[in-house]
């Protein structure tokens, strides 16, 4: 899948958060249902809590800044999947 999100971006200049969605058939052949480029799904919050502030990564990178470097402490974090348990 991996691979697959890599070709299917490779090239097109793009910044930032992408998401790409892709669903497996019967047969174990991976089909691209949705990418999205811009949006952050919510695997953005789990970066952010393990201390690394991904959207001020990517706002000095878009200004042409230094990065400053991620932060290696890490945090316990209990995260719920809202959409797939709506009343966590």
């Amino acid at each position: 899948v991996r691979a697959l999100s890599e070709r299917f971006i490779d090239g097109l200049s793009l910044s930032g958060p992408i998401a790409i969605e892709f669903k497996r058939d019967p047969q174990g052949r991976y089909w691209l249902i949705e990418p999205n480029v811009g949006r952050t799904e919510y695997s953005v919050d789990l970066i952010i809590q393990h201390g690394i502030n991904f959207p001020l990564l990517e706002y000095y990178s878009a200004l042409g800044q230094p990065r400053t470097a991620p932060s290696d402490g890490r945090r316990e974090v209990v995260w719920f999947d809202s959409d797939r348990d709506p009343y966590c």
